[in-house]
């Protein structure tokens, strides 16, 4: 899970909004009865024309479990649940079953309706994939000592306003880093990160260490650790050791899939890299570009300009070195180089190359 910037709404989201928000609490003002009678009725058509937006933003990926997915495999999810609010039990203990649904005991009812004022707030949007959506959040909505607030009364301010209630769950656009809450094992598995308890109620909450999502984790988990290695061994020979840091930052990109896993092996693993070890390698790199350039290479000199790319992502500490050294080597600005962003890494790795990852990490003298 990481951070993303939240995309801005169109002109007229505000007044469309609003607009069908007043259906809703008109339909609220008139019902006779208890309101946990009444079944809501949202307009679904309204946020599935947005959902674009919020693709992009995400680079086609989960925001909870960071999964790649599509247009067939999204929902767009309501941060706070709109119809109702459901609890785990502190007992709880949900594993996963074939075809990715969870086992044991489901979630009990706590509040409903739930935040139906934020159906069709900007701010309480964002894409997840169904097994996520639909299989593990659900309606689950963990907040500072469970205290969800009356949801039968509408704050009287307007935007995103939870009524008093202080959210647990991470969210990939706002509140805590999710890269500060969360840490990565080398098997795949997730932990808390430090003392929030924002870590553990979205681990359980979503259902993070499932076992589909660790042994994808932790297949790439072993591909990182082996670069990670390759990278340590080689940091005395600058092109190599660019060339092998470029494509580790290539997999820690925000459109690459489980993108943190990355993230976190390269701190752990190769951090910290020294502002001469990182010119010397950019050197090389914008070095092999200008060769390419010179015999009129296309393939190398794509190859080179994208690898010089890679080095200087907005997200990596060491980027404005990298984009001052690259800018004075090639004689170009930085957003001619970072124009055309490579699409996203896959991995592909066989048994033969996780079993050198395996007993790469075991002789490599780097701690974890």
């Amino acid at each position: 899970m990481i951070r993303y910037e939240r995309p801005d709404p169109p002109e007229d989201f505000q007044d469309k909004s609003a607009a069908v928000l007043d259906d809703l609490c008109k339909y609220i003002r008139e019902w006779r009865g208890p309101l946990e009678t009444a079944t809501l009725p949202f307009d679904r058509k309204f946020w599935s024309t947005y959902t674009c937006a919020f693709e992009k933003a995400q680079h086609w990926k989960c925001g909870y479990c960071e999964r790649h997915i599509s247009r067939r495999t999204r929902d767009l999810e309501h941060y706070a649940p709109k119809a109702e609010v459901t609890v785990l039990s502190p007992a709880s203990v949900r594993t996963e079953a074939p075809g990715g649904k969870p086992t044991g005991t489901p979630p009990a009812l706590c509040r409903q309706p739930g935040y139906w004022w934020l159906a069709y707030c900007w701010e309480n949007w964002l894409i997840a994939c169904k097994d996520c959506n639909q299989y593990w959040k659900l309606n689950l909505f963990p907040v500072r000592d469970d205290n969800h607030p009356d949801c039968s009364l509408k704050p009287e301010t307007s935007g995103f306003d939870l009524n008093g209630a202080e959210p647990l769950l991470l969210n990939p656009f706002f509140g805590p880093d999710p890269e500060d809450a969360l840490e990565f094992e080398r098997s795949g598995g997730v932990l808390p990160g430090g003392d929030s308890p924002h870590g553990p109620e979205t681990i359980r909450t979503c259902g993070l260490n499932r076992t589909s999502l660790v042994r994808r984790r932790g297949r790439l988990a072993d591909h990182i650790a082996l670069l990670c290695h390759l990278a340590v061994r080689s940091r005395s020979r600058p092109a190599e050791f660019g060339a092998i840091l470029s494509n580790l930052a290539n997999w820690s990109r925000p459109g690459a899939e489980h993108a943190a896993v990355a993230r976190g092996l390269l701190r752990a693993r190769v951090y910290p890299i020294t502002d001469p070890e990182i010119t010397s390698a950019t050197r090389a790199l914008c070095q092999r570009v200008q060769a390419a350039k010179r015999k009129d290479d296309r393939a190398a000199l794509f190859a080179g300009v994208q690898a010089v790319n890679h080095l200087g992502a907005e997200h990596l500490p060491f980027a404005p070195t990298v984009q001052k050294v690259a800018e004075a080597e090639l004689r170009l600005s930085w957003q001619t180089l970072a124009r055309k962003p490579a699409a996203a890494p896959t991995l592909r790795t066989s048994a033969r190359e996780r079993r050198r990852a395996a007993s790469a990490d075991t002789s490599s003298s780097v701690t974890p």
